[in-house]
């Protein structure tokens, strides 16, 4: 990166930062107010949770989302799913075609602000956690399982307090958000915590910095671990440095990430 582009980029993310201020300012004066309209199904009553974030821009549910959430369920997990839909749709169609798919599941509508982040907030807010021993949060910006696997036992026998795909060197530290999984009450505890204290916000950025990387940083402070099923490390050298450290190792890696490493989740971005 030339120094004028390190300039601008430092530029703009002090913008973020003061931007993030501006958002908590604001929130001290108008509280966040949860975008969930509707809840229904069936509540959760496993130890283990898994939030589901997903976005409907239309009335159809994704194949892969009904495979992904049998897969959960097969690896004892309940689901909450979160649906964040677009305000052109009827609330009523949307909840009709969420629970013909999914009616075993708790399903949690709300109106489309504050992207993922903004949707686990919600359902942390509103569901209880007290008994729960493991939660993952995953969304649907990852596309599988896309073959059959032992994928989510191996991912569910490492040990360590926070657990990822992968993690990334970009911006800092962190571990991938489209796939976390928090164990043990203490970390769940935090996990609320950070949460309780995170403003949703429907920038992009404002999202990665204080969302995916606040998440990984605020566990980092706490002095907990941070485990990828296969870190970007590992990937960076074994593929002879093809690129630079800091990439997405969802992107630059996934053949190595599916084929080596039998991780069953293809980017959905990389195939749009």
């Amino acid at each position: 990166m030339s120094a004028v582009n390190k300039i601008i980029s430092y530029l703009y993310y002090k913008y973020i930062f003061l931007k993030y201020e501006l958002v908590k300012i604001y929130r001290k004066i108008m509280p966040y107010r949860s975008a969930i309209k509707i809840s229904s199904g069936t509540k959760c009553t496993s130890d283990k949770i898994a939030l589901f974030s997903i976005h409907l821009n239309n009335l159809k549910i994704a194949e892969y989302i009904k495979l992904f959430t049998k897969e959960l369920v097969k690896n004892g997990y309940d689901i909450i799913l979160i649906i964040s839909y677009d305000k052109s749709l009827d609330i009523r169609k949307v909840q009709t075609l969420v629970e013909n798919h999914f009616k075993s599941h708790h399903i949690l509508l709300r109106g489309n602000y504050g992207k993922d982040f903004g949707g686990f907030k919600d359902a942390l807010k509103y569901a209880v956690f007290t008994e729960c021993k493991n939660i993952i949060l995953l969304n649907d910006s990852i596309i599988g399982p896309i073959f059959p696997s032992n994928f989510l036992t191996d991912f569910d026998n490492i040990d360590g307090d926070v657990i990822g795909i992968t993690d990334s060197y970009d911006k800092s530290y962190h571990l991938q958000s489209s796939f976390l999984k928090f164990s043990g009450s203490d970390n769940i505890k935090l996990l609320l915590d950070f949460f309780d204290n995170y403003e949703p916000s429907n920038h992009r950025h404002i999202t990665v910095c204080f969302g995916e990387l606040g998440l990984s940083e605020f566990f980092i402070m706490k002095n907990k671990t941070l485990v990828p099923y296969v870190s970007s490390m590992q990937l960076w050298s074994t593929s002879g440095y093809k690129y630079k450290l800091e990439v997405n190792a969802q992107h630059a890696y996934w053949a190595e990430l599916v084929f080596k490493y039998k991780v069953p989740f293809v980017k959905r971005e990389l195939i749009v």
